[in-house]
């Protein structure tokens, strides 16, 4: 995905809010991301096109905070506790959010 100007971030953005919403990760974050990370969460989390490797999914973790909200395996709360994480719940954290989930968008029109 070529991503030229702001309003089509904005308008990543905008279809991640949810799933942001969903991992309680404020929109600032999503904002300090560098420009290839937002495609490739929005690859991944929001169109689920994209099939990331373990250590873009580790990276991606790190950099929206998640690790710094949950304890890892060991006791371990911050950015480190990515390390004791296994690949599948990464990418279950990653996956794009079910029908079910979205409804309260559908309810907003």
């Amino acid at each position: 995905m070529k991503i030229s100007n702001h309003e089509e971030i904005e308008k990543l953005k905008q279809e991640l809010r949810l799933w942001l919403d969903k991992w309680r990760i404020p929109l600032q974050t999503f904002d300090n991301l560098p420009l290839s990370q937002k495609i490739l969460l929005h690859g991944v989390a929001y169109t689920g096109t994209l099939t990331p490797s373990d250590a873009q999914l580790r990276t991606l973790y790190r950099n929206l905070g998640l690790g710094e909200r949950r304890t890892g395996k060991g006791g371990q709360i911050g950015p480190a506790a990515v390390e004791f994480i296994e690949h599948e719940e990464l990418k279950e954290i990653f996956r794009p959010l079910s029908s079910s989930e979205r409804l309260p968008d559908l309810y907003k029109y």
